[in-house]
C-alpha cells in the first residue's frame, strides 16, 4: 500500500478534518495526487484557533519557560 506523508500544519480538529476528507476521497475512488492536492487546498484554507485558560500546559510541553509562564499568570494573559 503506498504511503504519502503530509504536513497538514494544523491542530486537533483541523487535522481529523483533513483525515475526514481523504478517507472521503479515496472511498470515492480518486488517485493519491488528486487527494493530496485537495488536501494541501482545504489545509491551507483551515484556521483552527484554541484558548486556554492556563498557561500550565504551554510551560510543561516546553513551548513557555518556567519564567515566561509565570510572567504571563502574573499579567492574566490567556493564549489564543
Amino acid at each position: 500500500m503506498p504511503v504519502t506523508i503530509f504536513d497538514s500544519g494544523q491542530l486537533t480538529l483541523g487535522t481529523g478534518l483533513l483525515a475526514l476528507a481523504a478517507a472521503k476521497a479515496a472511498a470515492d475512488g480518486r488517485p493519491l495526487s488528486d487527494i493530496v492536492g485537495a488536501l494541501e487546498d482545504q489545509a491551507s484554507r483551515t484556521h483552527c484557533i484554541a484558548a486556554l485558560d492556563t498557561l500550565e500546559y504551554l510551560r510543561r510541553s516546553g513551548r513557555l519557560s518556567r519564567f515566561q509562564a509565570s510572567l504571563g499568570s502574573v499579567l492574566q494573559i490567556k493564549p489564543s
